[in-house]
């Protein structure tokens, strides 16, 4: 391997050994790879899990399992299965790819049973959220939070198959919508309003697209990923519950306590020690 490309990788304790919990597959690690114009080769044979890589800068040449290659550019998402050679050839540095990889008897099943492409292009922006999330899971070694990881997993596939057409106007507003929440919701001076204003649109026409389009208005979507990933945080972290409403947007800790418990019919402390047991 060149010396000019890096990764970090944070893995489960042991990752060449299934663990014994019963789940569907197994998170196995994630991190990210920088490589400067160098090429990275992979033999299939030492593959026995599936990998998932989101590019987030640069540019790059993949082939997956001896396939022609591919361009790989910021917002595509290409994915390898066990025993899939694979070779990365960064050609605009620094060519940078968040990844994650799960294994297991069903891993491969899994993922194929998507009917994905190998590569899908304009996916969108990386939801490194999700990514760091899935760090701290990994972390964690925990059966909760090893559950956790498989629906993280899972909401990451969902994004690789790309949420929205952007064939129309309003199927690109509402990508750029859910865009916007997932970079700025943390927030608490980010509402609907500011949004349709960053966005150069009105509230109502706004509103009118996400309703038909989403079956929801837009501040309940916002709302719903506010109470998502409060409860990722209380569920894997120990953070205090008043930086936990803080770092979602939702600062006022009253207002957040009755979110959590209309949500899932618990305090935020009930809720975390029912998630730790």
């Amino acid at each position: 391997m060149p010396c000019d490309l890096k990764n970090r990788i944070i893995s489960r304790p042991n990752p060449y050994t299934l663990p014994d919990w019963k789940l569907p597959f197994f998170p196995r690690s994630c991190g990210e790879t920088v490589s400067m114009l160098d090429t990275e080769t992979h033999d299939g044979g030492e593959k026995t899990f599936v990998q998932i890589n989101w590019c987030t800068a640069g540019c790059g040449r993949v082939a997956v399992g001896g396939c022609d290659e591919f361009v790989v550019r910021p917002g595509d998402v290409f994915y390898s299965l066990p025993g899939n050679s694979r070779k990365n050839t960064g050609t605009e540095a620094p060519w940078k790819l968040r990844w994650l990889t799960f294994d297991g008897p069903c891993a491969e099943d899994f993922m194929r049973s998507y009917d994905y492409p190998v590569l899908r292009k304009n996916a969108g922006r990386c939801p490194e959220e999700l990514f760091q999330e899935f760090e701290r899971g990994l972390k964690e070694n925990t059966l909760t939070g090893m559950r956790r990881l498989v629906g993280i997993i899972t909401e990451i596939l969902w994004l690789f198959g790309g949420t929205h057409d952007d064939s129309t106007s309003e199927a690109r507003l509402i990508r750029r919508f859910i865009e916007t929440v997932r970079d700025h919701y943390m927030q608490s001076q980010i509402n609907v309003n500011l949004i349709a204003e960053m966005l150069g649109v009105h509230r109502s026409t706004l509103s009118r697209i996400f309703r038909e389009q989403m079956n929801q208005t837009p501040g309940r979507y916002l709302l719903q990923v506010r109470i998502q990933r409060a409860l990722s945080l209380l569920r894997n972290t120990d953070l205090p519950v008043h930086m936990v409403s803080a770092r979602v947007g939702l600062p006022d800790p009253a207002h957040f306590a009755r979110l959590i418990r209309s949500a899932t019919g618990m305090s935020p402390g009930a809720f975390r020690r029912t998630a730790a047991g």
